[in-house]
């Protein structure tokens, strides 16, 4: 039976069948950002990390992050892939 790794970032399955047998190893294949925003509201810094980079910057400046909400727009600062 595939185990589940779960973050806050969604699901991912991993088994035997896909090559992929321990989190770890999931994780390797995975792609991950690091990124810094700055506030255009408050001129404050707000740092985070994801894998859809794209996807959670639309989600700051939409206003759909509760700590990041009251503090839209946001321009980037930098952004790091691992």
């Amino acid at each position: 039976m595939p185990k589940t790794v779960r973050g806050h970032e969604g699901t991912q399955r991993f088994s035997a069948s896909n090559g992929i047998n321990s989190p770890s190893q999931l994780l390797r294949l995975m792609s991950h950002y690091v990124y810094v925003l700055e506030s255009d509201a408050d001129s404050e810094k707000y740092v985070g990390c994801t894998n859809n980079f794209k996807r959670r910057i639309d989600d700051h400046n939409r206003g759909k992050v509760f700590s990041t909400k009251l503090r839209k727009p946001f321009k980037l600062i930098i952004c790091l892939k691992s």
